[in-house]
């Protein structure tokens, strides 16, 4: 609403730009964090990822879902790959009441901590090691759960509401 009043359509498009321009690049470090520093690799999925996205690029609150997308993978990738430390993780939670506040796909947020929480306990049971901490990624779970859920204009009322929308 800002950039509309300051810029009108014009600075309206190219906050949108810069976002998705944002959103590509910690894409594109997250995919260079897991590939070992193959910039080839982190560059191929990063374009497969470029041109997944391509049909929302429309100026839409979207945008920041791909932004807070993107950044939440980077911090979990980099935590999960020990390049982050615990504290790295209050970034997700941050980002996530961001999320909430911005757009109704704020739940994915959630979703990468505990898929990632599942994969570290996988490698833990199938390999037998002992990995990166659980712990500090379900207490980033809930804590990110708690923030959407009271940090938002219809706090509880509105997890129900996303949820029958994907249903849909």
């Amino acid at each position: 609403a800002v950039a509309q009043v300051w810029g009108g359509l014009p600075l309206v498009a190219l906050g949108n730009a810069l976002a998705f321009t944002a959103a590509y690049g910690l894409l594109m470090r997250a995919a260079w964090t897991v590939a070992g520093g193959a910039v080839r690799l982190a560059a191929l999925a990063t374009l497969v990822g470029f041109l997944a996205g391509v049909q929302n690029w429309a100026v839409r609150p979207q945008t920041f879902s791909v932004l807070f997308f993107a950044a939440t993978l980077l911090v979990l990738v980099r935590y999960r790959t020990g390049h982050a430390s615990v504290r790295w993780l209050a970034a997700v939670v941050v980002i996530g009441v961001l999320w909430a506040n911005s757009h109704g796909a704020f739940l994915l947020g959630p979703v990468l901590v505990a898929a990632v929480a599942v994969g570290c306990l996988l490698d833990r049971w199938l390999r037998r090691e002992p990995g990166v901490a659980v712990v500090p990624l379900l207490v980033t779970l809930v804590a990110t759960l708690a923030g959407q859920s009271l940090l938002t204009p219809e706090g509880l009322d509105r997890i129900p509401a996303v949820v029958r929308v994907a249903a849909n």
